[in-house]
């Protein structure tokens, strides 16, 4: 059996002194308001069966549990991560997943496919450099514990045994549980695997290993069936599990969202979509609900029009390929322009006033009301915007990060990563609040269309 390719993702980040995300570090309040609607999700996570992978992995690393690899730093979790992750690599007829294969988003596996095509092993110098964060595991370990799948030493729940009974059942491996049986036979063959890694510091199975291929049908990301999907989808609407103990409606907000998401019967898949999905439910949700959707929608509100603001200014310094002064942004007149932004900007902070109580954020939020309340004009508005982002980047661990502008005393100019050749349209939302996350875990559940 052949299975598509995964297409690749570079992400694993080195220590740097750039900060190319978050220009005004307004993360923090983003993920407060994103928890309180989706809980224990993050915008990383795409492929719910990795769950599942997590699960078995608890059971056949659990005589492993107090050791660490021969290279003095691997866990044997991680080292059962190496082996799924480069079945998925290995056990495929074409590299680019773009036609629909299920490769996409899978974490690890460009630099898995750099080491066996450099005809390297996968081990802790080949694989990704903070595995930890951004491995499979260290990923989707906070919905792992979140939906009882696994407790917080990653050893296996309640819900972990609920689902690798529907996984036995359905990929006829019954008794992988009991070690005993067909499933006891892939529990062993999988035990195996990782004690020789364990003891060589790296997977050491042939190319032509039976169990590559073993390991790919039984965790290809989309290969759910219906018992494995029932469970995972339950769970996620399920509203008696662990919870946030300062926020004990978080759950509820989940399960109706994913209910409401699958009553949608299409996916929700950009920012302006999501907005106007949010908007859409808000007219007929329980109070509670519309209480957190319009404090995103007013925070977002805000974001939007420093962020236009923001790309204007990239803008008109990477068209005139030199410094752009206040003088020079507040005369600017065509499309989205400085002075529609600063004609916007009272009723945004007023409707941000009104809700940032409620949101759970207020520090940051009464920053932005501080800040951007003496707006008075586009000059000032671009003072305001300029002096926020370096504020922001000089804030960043570990020793702050360097503007995106270079400064003189004139004005600010572009720095070349930086450039904008498009004129800005206008923002909708500028943060991602987990419901395109939602969409991928129904489509790949059999929920939502593909």
């Amino acid at each position: 059996m052949a299975f598509s390719a995964p297409l690749l993702s570079a992400f694993d980040p080195e220590i740097s002194s750039e900060g190319g995300i978050d220009p005004f570090s307004l993360s923090g309040t983003y993920e407060r308001l994103a928890e309180r609607i989706f809980p224990f999700m993050t915008v990383r996570m795409s492929r719910p069966r990795f769950l599942t992978a997590m699960a078995v992995g608890a059971v056949v690393c659990q005589d492993f549990r107090d050791e660490l690899a021969s290279d003095g730093k691997t866990p044997a979790w991680l080292v059962f991560e190496w082996h799924v992750i480069e079945a998925l690599f290995r056990v495929s007829d074409r590299f680019n997943a773009s036609d629909g294969g299920w490769g996409i988003r899978v974490p690890g596996v460009g630099k898995v496919k750099a080491a066996v095509e450099g005809g390297h092993s996968v081990g802790a110098d080949s694989y990704l450099k903070t595995p930890k964060i951004f491995g499979f595991t260290g990923i989707y370990r906070r919905l792992a514990l979140g939906l009882d799948i696994l407790d917080d030493d990653l050893r296996i729940s309640e819900g972990g045994w609920e689902l690798l009974s529907a996984w036995e059942a359905e990929r006829n491996l019954r008794g992988f549980m009991r070690d005993s049986g067909d499933g006891g036979e892939f529990r062993r063959e999988l035990r195996g695997a990782v004690a020789l890694a364990m003891k060589k510091g790296c997977t050491c199975q042939t190319k032509n290993w039976s169990g590559w291929q073993h390991i790919a049908e039984h965790f290809r990301p989309d290969g759910a069936r219906k018992k494995e999907a029932t469970v995972i989808s339950s769970r996620l609407r399920r509203i008696d599990l662990r919870q946030n103990p300062h926020d004990v409606l978080a759950s509820q907000m989940r399960a109706d969202l994913f209910e409401a998401l699958e009553a949608r019967g299409e996916s929700v898949s950009t920012f302006g979509e999501e907005a106007q999905w949010f908007r859409s439910i808000r007219r007929k949700c329980a109070p509670a609900m519309a209480e957190r959707l319009d404090a995103i929608d007013a925070f977002e509100g805000v974001c939007a029009l420093i962020m236009n603001a923001f790309d204007l200014i990239r803008h008109l310094s990477t068209k005139a390929g030199t410094v752009i002064t206040a003088k020079g942004f507040s005369s600017y007149k065509d499309g989205r322009n400085a002075s529609q932004v600063v004609s916007e900007m009272p009723t945004a902070l007023e409707r941000l006033k009104r809700h940032y109580g409620t949101s759970e954020s207020g520090s940051q939020t009464e920053q932005l009301l501080a800040r951007y309340g003496e707006v008075r004009n586009a000059e000032d508005l671009f003072v305001a915007i300029i002096e926020h982002h370096e504020s922001a980047q000089s804030r960043k661990a570990p020793d702050g990060k360097r503007s995106w502008f270079d400064r003189d005393e004139r004005g600010v100019c572009i720095r070349a990563l930086y450039r904008v050749t498009d004129a800005p349209v206008r923002y909708d939302y500028t943060h991602d609040y987990r419901s395109a996350t939602a969409s991928r875990f129904l489509r790949d559940l059999r929920r939502l269309p593909a």
